[in-house]
C-alpha cells in the first residue's frame, strides 16, 4: 500500500466513526456507503472483481439521498496534497464518472481530508429536501 493509500485510508475510517456518531442525527447517513474500488489487487482478484462489474472510475462514496435540486451526492477522496495536482488528482475514468452522474441530478466532490468530507455531507443533508 502506497504512502497517499494509507492517508487516504486514514481519512475514510475517521470519516466513517463520524458517519456512525452522527447517525442518530441524520438518519439519512444509514445509507452512505463506501465503493472499495481502489487499492492493490493480485491479477486474480482483478479479474474477479471485473467479472463482477467493479468499474474503474467510480467514486468512493454514495448518499442516495435526494435534497432540492439533487438526486444524490457522490464524492471522491484523495490524499491531502493530491488537490495541487492536474484534476485534484482524478483520472480520466474518474473525472468522466463525475461528469456523468453530475449530468444525471448528482451533487459531487472531490474532498482531501475526512473534515472536507463531513462538511460536504452537512451542508447537503441541510439543504431543503425535494
Amino acid at each position: 500500500m502506497t504512502k497517499q493509500n494509507h492517508i487516504e485510508s486514514a481519512q475514510c475510517k475517521a470519516l466513517e466513526k463520524w458517519r456512525e456518531y452522527q447517525e442518530c442525527a441524520w438518519p439519512e447517513l444509514a445509507w452512505l456507503f463506501h465503493i472499495p474500488n481502489g487499492g492493490n489487487r493480485t491479477a486474480l482478484q482483478g479479474a474477479i472483481l471485473k467479472a463482477e462489474g467493479v468499474k474503474a472510475g467510480v467514486w468512493d462514496y454514495h448518499l442516495p439521498v435526494s435534497r432540492k435540486g439533487s438526486t444524490g451526492l457522490w464524492i471522491e477522496m484523495k490524499a491531502e496534497g493530491r488537490e495541487k495536482e492536474k484534476n485534484g488528482g482524478l483520472t480520466d475514468k474518474q473525472e468522466k464518472f463525475g461528469n456523468f452522474v453530475r449530468s444525471q441530478g448528482a451533487k459531487t466532490n472531490v474532498c482531501y481530508t475526512a473534515q472536507e468530507a463531513i462538511d460536504v455531507i452537512n451542508a447537503y443533508l441541510r439543504m431543503p429536501k425535494q
